[in-house]
């Protein structure tokens, strides 16, 4: 957490004034909170001359006597609670801060959760049997937590409540307590002198005109508003501790259904791969049958081409035979009408016939071997 780093003296520097009540002269540093009123009398001297001259109305002995003591308790008690405000407000911002800084990190984990899912959806969406155990898994947690959060919940916030009514209750009853002390003391110390005290000499009614002076009225407002505002910061501070919580609870509930859901997408994807892996084996084993059997059509196709052209030259021969055949009847009949005579043949004609014989028989063996073959195949 990066801005956690930041010191407080900006923000102290940054406070204004506390609503003016009392002027900046007549406020004390926070640092000497219990100084006497002898030492306010030695760096506030009275001048001299004044005195030699008549200029001061009374004996310095009287300004002794209004800054008592009790002033001097109240001032450091002023000091004291402006020094626990400045202590609360530090605290509220620093906590303040923490919640953004958490807030900021629930929504950015909620952000990435649903991406997440959407993902495992995705990558799951070629497996239905998956996805339907995995939701009915994921909902059936999902139901589970919820129940038992609820009752979690309405057990911590009844709790709480309990707490926090008790704390008030006491804080009340001490607050009572210390108004009924610190009224007592101011009645017990602002009582009028009896008239038969001062006509025997034991008190001067002055003395406590005196006391009862606009500036002590402005201090108890000032302490009374410190309190106030004390308690209302204390307030403050611990809804925000309890929001802290609340929020670093919920963070860590989500971070822990982060890794299952992560697990799950891992799961799917994998169970993908693999049925991806079986369709691209699938895919190479009909391409390579595709092939063979583009092979055997094109070795059928060479085949059928040889045969027609084995058919045409078979049937080349037999039109040479025929015509052959014919050409010999000619001639044959053409020497028997020249030569009545019955005459045998030339053994080189008869030669010659039997190899042509022979060599039309040797072509029409072979076409109907190749005719056999490609109907066996």
């Amino acid at each position: 957490m990066e801005f956690f780093d930041e010191t407080l003296a900006s923000a102290a520097v940054e406070k204004p004034a506390l609503n003016g009540v009392v002027a900046e002269e007549e406020q004390v540093p926070i640092t000497h909170p219990a100084k006497s009123h002898a030492a306010v009398a030695a760096e506030n001297p009275t001048p001299i001359s004044s005195v030699a001259n008549g200029e001061g109305e009374g004996v310095p002995g009287a300004h002794t006597a209004a800054k008592s003591y009790a002033a001097v308790a109240v001032l450091a008690e002023i000091a004291a609670l402006r020094a626990a405000k400045l202590d609360l407000e530090a605290k509220l911002d620093e906590a303040r801060r923490e919640n953004k800084f958490l807030a900021e990190e629930t929504h950015r984990i909620e952000g990435i959760f649903p991406q997440v899912r959407a993902e495992a959806t995705i990558a799951a969406a070629t497996s239905a049997e998956e996805i339907a155990v995995l939701r009915t898994k994921v909902d059936r947690f999902k139901t589970e937590k919820g129940e038992h959060e609820l009752d979690k919940q309405s057990h911590d916030k009844l709790a709480k409540e309990v707490d926090a009514v008790r704390q008030e209750k006491h804080k009340l009853e001490e607050e009572i307590r210390a108004l009924k002390a610190s009224a007592t003391a101011a009645v017990a110390a602002e009582k009028p002198t009896p008239i038969s005290s001062v006509a025997n000499g034991e008190g001067v009614p002055g003395a406590h005109t005196a006391g009862k002076s606009y500036a002590a009225v402005a201090v108890l407002a000032e302490i009374a508003a410190l309190r106030a505002a004390k308690l209302d910061l204390e307030a403050k501070l611990d809804e925000a501790r309890r929001e802290n919580k609340f929020l670093a609870e919920e963070t860590h509930r989500i971070e822990g259904i982060f890794p299952q859901v992560r697990a799950e997408a891992t799961i799917a994807a994998a169970t993908s791969a693999e049925e991806i892996a079986l369709l691209r084996m699938k895919i190479d084993r009909l391409k390579t049958e595709m092939g063979e059997h583009e092979l055997d059509m094109q070795s059928h196709d060479k085949l059928a081409k040889e045969v027609d052209a084995l058919r045409q030259e078979k049937l080349k021969l037999e039109e040479e035979i025929r015509a052959l055949k014919a050409s010999t009847t000619a001639a044959a009949t053409k020497e028997r009408e020249a030569a009545p005579a019955a005459e045998a043949p030339n053994e080189g004609e008869v030669a010659w016939l039997g190899m042509v014989v022979a060599a039309a028989a040797g072509v029409a063996s072979m076409a109907a071997v190749m005719l056999i073959c490609l109907r066996k195949r």
